[in-house]
């Protein structure tokens, strides 16, 4: 997961480059101390400090274990103690609202996060959502979605919108749906596992 996160260009172009992430956000200033680290790996992107900006490297190959990381994150969240295998999903989603949170609530100097919920587009407040959300998890991570139901009897117009962060593709279904001829020589175990 930490990988994912890391290989993400702009996610990770724009945690180094922020200077207002300091030891007060424990987690985030964690987890950049930690893509810095990874950034000097062999085979790897570089950041390169002088042109703002990521670049390729030959640089001697080195092992990073997060210990730090590790240990933060099962103080915050107990679910990711121990060394069990957890869900992937779950440690993602657990990542983009803490660290969302974190420097949302450092960046615009507020105790909580406001709810955006509404029936109109305007209860939402769209454009006040961004502000808040200026964290590089939010601007990357966050959108809306907008449902409209459309009665049958009346025609009468109901529109809602969500924010969401994450968008579930149901794998099974679309594998499922195509020709067994095209699946050939696939090994659907190792699908079904992805």
């Amino acid at each position: 997961t930490l990988q994912c996160f890391y290989h993400i260009k702009d996610l990770s172009e724009a945690i180094i480059n922020d200077n207002d992430i300091n030891e007060s956000l424990e987690f985030t200033n964690c987890y950049k101390n930690l893509i810095e680290e990874l950034a000097g790996c062999k085979d790897r992107l570089t950041f390169n400090s002088n042109q703002r900006k990521f670049e390729a490297t030959n640089e001697e190959i080195n092992s990073i274990k997060p210990t730090e990381f590790k240990e933060i994150l099962s103080a915050k969240n107990p679910l990711f103690k121990g060394v069990r295998a957890g869900d992937a999903k779950d440690l993602i989603m657990y990542l983009l609202q803490e660290m969302d949170k974190e420097i949302t609530l450092h960046k615009n100097k507020i105790k909580e996060i406001p709810i955006f919920k509404g029936e109109k587009i305007s209860e939402m407040e769209k454009e006040n959502f961004k502000k808040i959300h200026n964290s590089p998890f939010g601007v990357l991570f966050y959108g809306f979605q907008k449902t409209t139901n459309i009665c049958t009897k009346c025609n009468k117009i109901d529109e809602g919108y969500n924010i969401l962060n994450i968008l579930p593709l149901p794998l099974e279904k679309i594998f499922n749906s195509l020709n067994q001829k095209n699946l050939q020589g696939i090994n659907m175990m190792g699908i079904n596992q992805i």
